[in-house]
């Protein structure tokens, strides 16, 4: 009988070969499309170092996998053997079945919270807490169980539910990008700045964890856009953790990569130390040739001051100060100089990000902008670096300002507190930073400070 006639087997019609090579390149084309990837991210997920290979299991009467990449097909894809081979079409056992129908159940849940929250639904809405209830925890509130669903949604792997930026680009919000971007452009010429602005209109999202991830995502839009080598440096903060950790971030976009930590407090091990956020990183994508360089190896301090001259992109957060119950850093070493936070807390003008940047030499007095209030109240900070503190910088304002003015690198602040728009100002104005990703939010009160307060 010839090999491509269809055979009686003891369950059922084998299939003939181009038979089988035909179905097999159509479902693996569509489990591939399902989830936004290319040909080239599925096979650097599998290993290769090119997408020759995968090109032809796609490829009509191309060639089928062997076994050992059978399963690594299957395990990418989260399908059985058996479904790539047109065997079955995922049947399941009835104990299976009933699980699987829990799961949906659940999954329709959050997916629907999730749609109600895009629509500008907050967590108290009568129809998001018919979900919510659904979904409790116990010791959790219905405020912390939505956000953490709305996590829940945005971060599996091949997500299809993931917000689409396009979306928060209304009208309104590029019209003031444009306006912030010419207020500094079009200044004579020893006051004018180059500004990019990515200013995402947030206001039909309520949840401020959300938000976060939004602005994460086009953090990671701009990584995504460099696919050559490069250098990325990262400051402590939750808005730069969202760009590291962003759901459309997904494994083969990036290749060729060093990361070094652009800010370094104490020696600490916290979710958001620069550290721990690269670490995770190069342990996500570290099989794309994704590097760290850190402050522990023999030669680490010396290969970070060589790396940060050729610096390409640096995201940074604002950061703000914490409450007294989980003091900060940057807040305990105001304490110990007899400084207040909750006072500068309060007047909503200063984060964490100033410690680290807003000073050029060890011990000097800094100042900021003034806070609002009649009489306004100028604030001063002194710190001094003590070794046995063991306070770290890894680069000076002064390598900032020739990556902004020399290199042309991109330094992104990343905020979306409007109350930080005085920060971002200042970080804009003495070329420490030439990039902003923000909130509409932000950006209109950018856009108020420039117009009616000077340059001193």
């Amino acid at each position: 009988m010839s090999a491509s006639q269809p055979e009686r087997g003891p369950s059922g019609v084998w299939k003939s070969e181009e038979q089988l090579k035909k179905e097999f390149s159509a479902r693996l084309r569509r489990l591939r499309e399902a989830r936004s990837q290319t040909q080239s991210q599925v096979a650097k997920a599998l290993g290769f170092l090119s997408e020759s290979v995968y090109q032809l299991w796609e490829k009509e009467n191309g060639n089928l996998p062997s076994a050992f990449n059978l399963q690594k097909l299957a395990l990418h894809f989260k399908v059985s053997t058996d479904y790539l081979l047109g065997l079955q079409e995922e049947q399941q056992t009835a104990a299976s079945v009933g699980e699987a129908q829990g799961e949906s159940e659940e999954e329709r849940h959050k997916l629907e919270v999730f749609r109600l929250g895009m629509q500008g639904k907050n967590w108290n809405a009568p129809e998001v807490d018919a979900h919510l209830r659904f979904l409790h925890r116990l010791r959790e509130t219905p405020q912390e169980r939505y956000d953490r669903v709305l996590t829940d949604v945005t971060y599996p792997p091949h997500n299809t539910h993931l917000p689409r930026l396009n979306d928060f680009y209304t009208p309104v919000a590029t019209r003031k990008k444009e306006e912030i971007e010419a207020l500094f452009r079009d200044r004579p010429a020893d006051q004018a700045r180059r500004v990019r602005m990515y200013v995402l209109d947030l206001g039909q999202v309520p949840s401020p964890r959300l938000q976060r991830i939004i602005l994460g995502m086009q953090g990671a839009e701009l990584i995504k856009g460099r696919h050559d080598h490069f250098t990325l440096a990262m400051s402590n903060g939750s808005m730069a953790r969202d760009v590291i950790l962003a759901p459309n971030l997904a494994r083969g976009d990036i290749e060729d990569v060093k990361l070094i930590p652009l800010t370094l407090g104490r020696s600490q091990s916290d979710a958001t130390a620069a550290t721990t956020l690269i670490g995770n990183f190069v342990f996500n994508h570290g099989d794309y040739r994704v590097e760290r360089v850190s402050l522990k190896d023999e030669k680490g301090p010396q290969r970070i001051a060589m790396l940060a001259g050729s610096i390409n992109l640096a995201f940074m957060g604002i950061g703000s100060l914490e409450s007294e119950d989980s003091m900060s850093l940057y807040a305990r070493l105001l304490s110990e100089q007899g400084i207040d936070p909750a006072e500068l807390r309060r007047e909503g003008v200063i984060g964490n990000v100033l410690f680290h940047f807003i000073r050029e030499t060890p011990g000097p007095s800094w100042e900021i902008y003034d806070p609002p209030g009649d009489p306004p109240k100028r604030i001063r900070v002194d710190i001094s670096d003590r070794e046995e503190e063991d306070i770290l910088h890894t680069m000076s304002l002064h390598v900032l300002h020739e990556l902004v003015e020399i290199q042309e690198a991109q330094i992104v602040v990343v905020v979306k507190d409007p109350s930080r728009a005085r920060i971002v100002r200042a970080a804009l104005e003495m070329h420490w930073a030439n990039a902003v990703i923000c909130s509409l939010a932000v950006a209109e009160k950018l856009s108020e400070l420039l117009r009616t307060e000077p340059i001193k």
